[in-house]
């Protein structure tokens, strides 16, 4: 069976559970603070908005890495979709729009940035 990906707001993480044995592991986020959205890549990558902390991030399970992305301050980045093409959408609840992040940021995160062993 498949893994089950979430959001864990109290802890600022990641998390990932295995419906066939129960097992959680759970990937706190650097600098994180109210991790809201996911979307899944084909290739197992686990995109995430960060609401407080007015980030987009690139989780990549397999390595433990995240990528992060910051967007404007106080804009509070909530909901988001990967296009067919890559292309990151997100909609900014305090901003009130919607954007994509630029390919050309895509080259520039901050980090990677490996998290603390999981929980």
């Amino acid at each position: 069976m498949r893994k089950i990906g979430f959001s864990d707001t109290g802890h600022a993480a990641l998390g990932r559970l295995d419906p066939d044995t129960g097992d959680i592991v759970l990937w706190p986020i650097p600098g994180g603070q109210e991790p809201f959205a996911l979307a899944f890549t084909p290739a197992g990558e686990i995109w995430f908005t960060d609401r407080e902390a007015d980030l987009l991030g690139l989780f990549r399970p397999e390595t433990g890495e995240f990528l992060l992305y910051p967007v404007p301050l106080g804009s509070h980045p909530l909901f988001l979709v990967v296009g067919q093409d890559g292309a990151v959408w997100f909609t900014a609840e305090r901003g009130n729009y919607v954007a994509r992040l630029a390919r050309s940021r895509l080259s520039t995160p901050q980090g990677p940035f490996a998290p603390e062993a999981p929980w």
